[in-house]
């Protein structure tokens, strides 16, 4: 039988994209609003906000789950490395900023 498991709270607007991380442990989810977020499903709670292009579109982990990338209106690929899943909520600061 289908049911809501979770419902994940906090972006600023809505979001475009998402999808599991390898172990689907973790949800990544993109919203026009700068924000890509890393959720911990379980505890439903955001564990990593990236501050990324204001026009992100989509998002994707990588099979390992150790890099993710999100792409934009803006023509940009990004590509994010070292992306822990267990500490506190952090920013990073834009691949594509300076």
């Amino acid at each position: 039988e289908e049911a809501v498991v979770a419902i994940l709270v906090g972006h600023g607007a809505p979001v475009h994209d998402c999808c599991f991380s390898p172990d689907n442990r973790f949800v990544l989810s993109c919203s026009p609003g700068r924000s890509l977020r890393v959720w911990a499903v379980a505890e439903q709670v955001c564990v990593r906000q990236l501050v990324c292009s204001p026009d992100v579109l989509r998002c994707c982990w990588s099979t390992d789950g150790r890099t993710i990338v999100s792409i934009g209106r803006d023509k940009l690929l990004a590509v994010w490395s070292g992306v822990e899943t267990t500490s506190s909520t952090k920013e990073h600061p834009s691949p594509t900023a300076g």
